[in-house]
């Protein structure tokens, strides 16, 4: 009887379902159950490896393991052999095994297939393993690592081998397919009511089932081509669309798991592709991530030899050139482009391809510096899904062109739904429906499987696949390659027809992320500075022949970069991630510096120290003459009570000792001038004529007053005036105090580490609770005022501290934190009334509203800047400058510096312990630019080093320039010896937005120059004249030169 009423038709979908589960039941036509098992329990924190030798114990079905533990490893094992009744003409073998939530199958030594709680069956196709026997192992684990965490018991479910047959399961395909199709449809849609009669009658034909297997198999392929004939008229037709689908795994490099075990994850993942790959020939997966390859390749050799077959067929696509799916708002510039230098040399090196597509699906947030460094590493395209997660607006276009902060333009793409996909007719329909410029685009990538964790795509997912290319309602599927199908929309799309995007990505979402785990963050920025100074010495001492350490610099870059993963550097991984990271840091910065004193040893043996007393010499890597200060350990440089620094006219260099918030001793020297990229020779030696620096430092418990500024502190420790003596002008607005320590209740609505909610002023105090206030310093060099508060169970000391020639107050924190749910924010509120305030990003900055006119500025109520902010107004700014921090938000003339955190989730102890820090308050006139508040704030960062050589007759002279530029907007980023030769590379960039012919003078004996893209590659020959080279500098361009020496 044919169903005439909506709810009849309802009955009828639900029948054709229940005999159609009734199919799939019969479809499996026998089974053998696995026994034998053993079990040896290895314990948590497991790295890959080999089963274990001991400890093994019969375990069977039904049976509990894992002792109730997060991050739990055992092995099972067993020895067995198909059954020849299963291996039969028109069938195929199953295994089917459930055994642990994550595991990895082995068959005869050799890996198989992932097990995953979406994989649970594998198909046995290699012929050997259906005739002879099998020795199965399986490295099993009970879950990743979560808080508050369930009991993570593994179950021992069932082991068996399954024959299924062919055509019934083929069959079962072909029906569940249409069924999934038909609930997409209108059901008072002409189509809905037809193919549901379609359905219905295919059922008909099948019903009831032979009890003889040969009829049923044979019934079932005669109602298959009946059920293909009967669907040819209900064929896609446009405006259904078109998908290029291809397989893909989102491996976190890290997130509630640690390192170690995303090295397993990617064994089981990638061991399941192939092993998909070879039962489906028409399958392709993507996979990004350098990294993750090379764990694999170190790891399990086996499978890497698979990877590389298949990349080289052309079925598996290398998407992504970048080391890790990094951090765009928080990593550094420079750092961003070692990801696509070594990432696409990785690939290059090992797979023969280089890759031109970002695919950066899961990012929170990306740079509007990042257009420029994607074409200047050579990618052409930008794929991300991530912005379609902002809570507040709505990002208006699919595809479009992003133009960056110097006016490079990238094609972009945004398909519509996460990047885990799951290929079945619904989810297909959505991501066509979501497109928002089908105008433009006539068929939109979607990339399927299981993933974050890894897993990958499922049998039943390219099953589906396989039957989606031309059915009504849904778009037409067609497997491809990712990077394929990026590039033939970059060369078919009339860029006119383009929107442009021209700004940064913001993410509406996870805006916590700039501050929490601030260790990782702090170690982060230590790291990018000190590779630079590393790289600049190292880079140097090849002007006399000494080797450059390439290798190993490229192994703490690797650290360094896997470490800005968007779940690492944000903070929002788990505990034991940490305790692995800081392990990594720590080694990072003790090669590097091992590196950097080496080269500086070998760079101070060239230079002539000859003369009276010790010397002294201080190096400079910055592009401009510096005075600031520089400290080293009295320990270190024993400078004893009747000896004094002087420079190498004799002159007189202001310098004291005093003790640091940690309780050591340090000297404080401020040089009269060290010049761009070089170095000064200082000398230590005794005070026979009584010379004596005037101090022009004024300190006392509630005052403080250098050649710049006046500060006065109110009984609680925050500032209540700042004057500026240059500019005769009061900072603050009367009546304000400034420097506030606000504590804010914090307890986001979701996502207790990613975000911290709108609202979050609405329960705040000031840290008011000061335990003393003293002098801490005098001077000559530096004076500071010592503040102490506590909580009842945190301590924060913090020293105030002013310069006799930096006009920048310093505020040196330490903080020993153990509080939960709240976050510490610095409140500067200044006399200063803007509608735009200035942030520093990657090789320049950007300007963002200072009110909440619109959705969009009301979303950005924390926002991501690196060194610096600066709000200004026509004749007069003031920056905040830290050494440390990448969270911040300007609302009015309220410029707040985030601080720390307390989140208790994924990480129940996130940011708890001593953390040291230092921020900046940088007054000055005009704008930022005037003010010179990128030098200043470079400066902070990175400290000039000292160096305490013999004396001996150098090459060099006692004080040294190696490069300069021809004006202060033009920053020297980089110096480095090129990837593949002998020539060096330097790196510079207009940080103030102006134009015009910019001057590089090197004193380098230099042969050649070229220019290059920010990857070494397509040089171009550049004139050189008596050492200068001229530039053509736009507003934040940034250039590569390669130098070649005599």
């Amino acid at each position: 009887m044919r169903a005439h009423l909506p709810e009849e038709r309802e009955i009828l979908i639900i029948q054709i379902q229940e005999q159609l589960n009734e199919l799939k039941q019969l479809s499996r036509v026998d089974s053998h159950a696995i026994e034998g098992w053993e079990i040896s329990v290895a314990g948590n924190n497991q790295p890959p490896g080999n089963p274990p030798k001991s400890g093994w114990k019969r375990i069977g079905a039904g049976t509990h393991w894992g002792d109730g533990q997060p991050d739990w490893t055992a092995w099972f094992r067993c020895k067995t052999q198909v059954p020849k009744r299963l291996v039969q003409s028109g069938s195929f073998v199953v295994l089917h095994l459930g055994i642990a939530r994550e595991g990895l199958i082995s068959i005869n030594g050799k890996p198989f297939h992932g097990i995953s709680e979406n994989h649970k069956t594998f198909r046995i196709t290699e012929a050997s393993h259906l005739k002879k026997p099998l020795r199965i192992e399986v490295e099993a684990y009970t879950e990743a690592i979560q808080h508050p965490a369930p009991k993570y018991y593994g179950k021992f479910e069932c082991a068996e081998f399954i024959r299924v047959d062919e055509a019934i399961d083929s069959l079962c395909w072909d029906l569940q397919v249409a069924l999934d199709v038909l609930k997409t449809h209108d059901r008072k849609s002409t189509t809905f009511q037809r193919l549901l009669e379609v359905l219905a009658s295919a059922m008909v034909r099948l019903q009831p089932y032979p009890e003889d297997l040969s009829v049923l198999r044979s019934l079932c392929r005669k109602t298959a081509r009946w059920l293909k004939n009967e669907l040819k008229p209900f064929p896609a037709n446009p405006d259904d669309g078109r998908l290029l689908v291809c397989g893909h795994s989102h491996i976190d490099t890290a997130w509630l798991w640690p390192l170690q075990e995303t090295k397993r994850k990617c064994g089981r993942t990638f061991s399941s592709i192939l092993h998909l790959m070879e039962v489906n020939p028409e399958f392709t997966f993507a996979q990004g991530q350098p990294q993750l390859y090379q764990y694999v390749k170190e790891h399990y050799p086996e499978v890497y030899k698979g990877i590389k077959k298949r990349v080289a067929e052309g079925r598996w696509d290398p998407a992504g050139p970048a080391w890790v799916e990094m951090d765009c708002n928080l990593s550094g510039g420079e750092a961003i482009i070692r990801q696509f230098l070594y990432g696409n040399r990785f690939l290059e090196k090992e797979f023969g391809v280089r890759n031109n597509v970002c695919w950066l699906p899961d990012a929170f947030g990306y740079s509007w510096s990042l257009p420029q460094i994607l074409k200047g590493c050579g990618v052409d395209f930008f794929v991300t899904t991530k912005i379609d997660w902002s809570m507040i607006t709505t990002f208006p276009y699919t595809t479009f062109h992003w133009e960056g902060i110097d006016g490079t333009r990238i094609h972009a793409m945004m398909p519509p739904l996460n990047y885990n996909g799951n290929l079945i007719p619904k989810e297909c329909k959505k991501q066509w429906e979501q497109i928002r410029q089908k105008d433009v685009l006539d068929e939109i990538a979607f990339s399927f499987g299981w993933g974050d964790g890894g897993g990958g795509p499922t049998q039943e997912m390219i099953e589906n696949g396989k039957r989606l290319d031309d059915i009504a309602g849904i778009p037409k599927v067609r497997f491809g390659r990712l990077t394929d199908y990026f590039n033939e929309q970059r060369e078919k799309i009339d860029s006119a027809s383009l929107p442009v995007w021209n700004g940064e990505l913001y993410l509406e979402l996870h805006r916590a992320c700039q501050i929490t785990q601030a260790r990782t963050k702090w170690y982060n920025r230590k790291m990018e500075v000190l590779l630079r100074e590393t790289e600049f010495l190292s880079a140097l001492g090849c002007v006399f022949g000494s080797a450059y350490p390439r290798e190993d610099l490229e192994s703490i870059w690797r650290d360094v970069m896997t470490n800005q993963f968007h779940d690492i550097l944000p903070g929002s991984s788990v505990e034991a991630l940490y305790r692995e990271t800081d392990e990594i840091y720590r080694s990072a910065m003790s090669r590097s510096m091992a590196l950097k004193t080496k080269a500086l040893d070998n760079y101070l043996k060239k230079i002539d120290t000859t003369g009276p007393g010790r010397p002294l010499v201080v190096f400079n890597s910055q592009g401009w003459n510096r005075t600031d200060p520089v400290g080293l350990p009295k320990s270190e440089l024993k400078l004893k009570p009747d000896e004094i620094v002087v420079d190498c006219d004799g002159d007189l260099v202001p310098s004291q000792v005093s003790r640091d918030l940690s309780g050591e001793d340090r000297v404080w020297i401020a040089p009269s001038g060290v010049p761009s990229v070089g170095h000064s020779t200082l000398r230590i030696v005794k005070n026979r004529s009584s010379l004596a620096i005037e101090n022009s430092l004024k300190v006392s418990e509630s005052r403080i007053e250098n050649p710049f500024f006046v500060v006065e502190l109110d009984p609680k420790g925050f500032i209540r005036r700042l004057y500026d003596k240059r500019a005769n002008r009061e900072v603050l607005p009367k009546g304000e105090r400034s420097n506030i320590l606000r504590v804010f209740h914090d307890l986001p609505h979701m996502h207790d580490a990613w975000d911290y909610d709108f609202n979050v002023d609405s329960n705040a105090w000031d840290w008011e609770d000061v335990q003393s206030i003293g002098i801490a310093e005098s001077g000559p060099v530096r004076a500071s005022i010592e503040i102490v508060r506590r909580t009842q169970r945190s301590t924060l000391k913090q020293r105030m501290v002013l310069y006799s020639n930096v006009p920048r107050i310093d505020f040196e924190t330490s903080v020993d934190w153990w509080e939960k749910h709240v976050l510490l924010k610095a409140v500067f509120p200044v006399n200063i009334r803007s509608p735009k305030a200035t942030y520093e990003i990657q090789f320049g900055s950007i300007e963002r509203a200072t009110h909440e006119n619109t959705p969009f500025d009301r979303a950005r109520f924390e926002v991501p800047h690196h060194r610096w902010m600066d709000l200004s107004e026509g004749n007069y700014g003031v920056a905040i400058a830290n050494d440390s921090k990448y969270g911040s938000d300007i609302l009015g003339n309220v410029m707040r510096l985030s601080l720390l955190r307390a989140p208790v989730h994924p990480d129940p102890h996130a940011d708890e312990g001593r953390h040291e820090f230092v921020y900046s308050l940088i007054p000055h006139s005009g704008d930022w630019r005037h003010g010179s508040v990128v030098p200043l704030a470079a400066e902070l960062n990175a400290p000039m080093t000292i160096g305490m050589p013999k004396k001996r007759l150098g090459p060099l002279p006692s004080t040294n320039s190696w490069l300069e530029t021809s004006s202060k907007n033009l920053m020297i980023e980089t110096l480095k010896r090129e990837e593949d030769g002998k020539r060096l590379v330097l790196r510079v960039y207009e940080c103030e937005g102006n134009r015009g012919v910019g001057t590089v003078l090197t004193r380098m004996p230099v042969k050649k120059a070229w220019a290059s893209n920010l990857v070494e590659r397509n040089l171009t020959p550049l004139k050189t004249s008596k050492g200068k080279i001229n530039l053509d500098v736009t507003p934040y361009s940034v250039h590569t030169l390669m130098l070649e020496l005599e």
